[in-house]
């Protein structure tokens, strides 16, 4: 039986290492594909194409006036059709893209445009709220779009808490006497972003 040389084990070695060895993913994957991950049916995707093309190709409003009866426009086709409306088709409806409508918002045109994208949106995020709330959209969803189109936020809680200064050598008559004030008096609270760490002193007689 003719024995293999040392490079005849080292090639062994290399082609097992190569069939073992994990395949990359690739950007693009599959999980990022809408097409594969996208769980409407066709007839679903229709509607939702046809109602994107009811907008599509409109012209820029031109003035205040023209925004108000888009607006208008837009929302009562909407409580007549039933059908979702988001601010990515008010854009359509407006004519304007979102980074313009955004800016319309922040007083690029007038006052007046401002508080009509405002109260546009504030209608938006009502319906968005109510959908949520009903449990017809998924919370994520909600949390996504209230934070990147409405203006939404994590807040912060704060704990406001009494301070007492019990100060090194203080007898037990001053102790007593400094919390029974503090206790009957309205103290300044200290609010605080951190968490509170309370401290209990066994004071021995």
């Amino acid at each position: 039986m003719p024995t293999k040389k040392k490079t005849d084990y080292l090639s062994d070695e290399i082609e097992v290492a190569q069939e073992n060895k994990p395949v990359k993913g690739k950007r693009g994957s599959k999980s990022a594909s809408l097409e594969l991950n996208c769980k409407a049916s066709p007839e679903v995707m229709s509607e939702i194409i046809s109602d994107s093309l009811h907008w599509f190709n409109r012209p820029i409003v031109k003035d205040d006036n023209e925004c108000l009866e888009r607006l208008v426009e837009f929302f009562d086709y909407y409580a007549k059709t039933g059908g979702i409306p988001t601010v990515e088709k008010m854009c359509l409806c407006l004519g304007a893209s979102k980074q313009v409508v955004w800016d319309w918002q922040n007083g690029s045109k007038s006052s007046k445009r401002a508080e009509l994208i405002k109260n546009a949106k504030g209608i938006l995020a009502s319906i968005d709220a109510d959908l949520a709330i009903r449990g017809l959209i998924n919370p994520v969803v909600y949390i996504f779009r209230g934070k990147n189109y409405y203006g939404m936020r994590d807040q912060q809680e704060l704990a406001v808490t009494h301070t007492t200064r019990i100060e090194d050598g203080m007898s037990q008559d001053e102790i007593r006497r400094r919390l029974l004030e503090d206790s009957s008096s309205e103290a300044s609270p200290t609010i605080t972003d951190t968490p509170t760490i309370e401290v209990t002193a066994e004071v021995k007689e």
